[in-house]
């Protein structure tokens, strides 16, 4: 994502870094997900940087961020980020952010809401992505070795202003489900990098709306 001097503009974020064109003349702001750290670069050099949210293991108020970045197309200040801190005793999630500010230096994050599904496996969040009318869909990793895939692709619905976020499940035998990309007709691409069964080969696989409007029994 990019902060210029008229605030964050939106654009596409993937991955565990994301970067925007800028309304400005400002230089790009690059945000990536580094050693559990939300960290900010100026995109030009000499490429200042910020660490926007501290792992928990430096700071006390910190939290331990990973995973794929995504920003909501309609609110362009909150961020979806992977947020597993304390775990194993508290559950890996996702945590939804309000970022403020618009100059690396000058960053804010503030938590206002987190998304906690049931995991098959070892809980293991990884992608995020945004439909065009706000809901969020998630992927877990699921089962990343032996035995019968088990990676999950979750559709959110709002709002995100809590920990008890509803939920449904889109499917649960993805192989190590991956990064997530929402194209323009919101059909959901997500990259699975382990197949186990010929009609689930590694690759990316696509899911093509109309999804649940609501949440269902799992």
């Amino acid at each position: 994502a990019v902060l210029s001097g008229s605030g964050i503009s939106t654009g596409d974020a993937g991955g565990d870094t994301a970067t925007e064109e800028t309304t400005d003349d400002a230089a790009p702001i690059v945000l990536s997900t580094e050693g559990n750290n939300l960290n900010a670069y100026v995109g030009e050099e000499p490429f200042e940087k910020q660490t926007v949210i501290p792992t928990a293991a430096d700071d006390p108020d910190g939290m331990d961020i990973n995973g794929q970045l995504c920003f909501f197309p309609d609110d362009p200040h909150r961020l979806i980020a992977g947020e597993d801190t304390g775990q194993p005793e508290r559950t890996p999630g996702w945590g939804i952010f309000e970022i403020e500010g618009d100059r690396v230096g000058d960053l804010s994050a503030t938590r206002v809401g987190r998304l906690v599904p049931s995991y098959q496996d070892d809980p293991d969040n990884y992608g995020c992505g945004v439909l065009s009318d706000g809901r969020v869909v998630t992927t877990d990793l699921g089962n990343k070795v032996e035995g019968p895939p088990s990676g999950q692709l979750i559709i959110w619905f709002p709002p995100f202003d809590s920990s008890e976020v509803a939920f449904c499940k889109l499917d649960v035998g993805i192989g190590t489900a991956g990064q997530i990309l929402v194209d323009d007709d919101d059909s959901i691409l997500i990259t699975s990098s382990l197949g186990r069964t010929p009609d689930r080969p590694s690759g990316v696989h696509r899911y093509s709306p109309p999804f649940p409007t609501g949440p269902t029994p799992e």
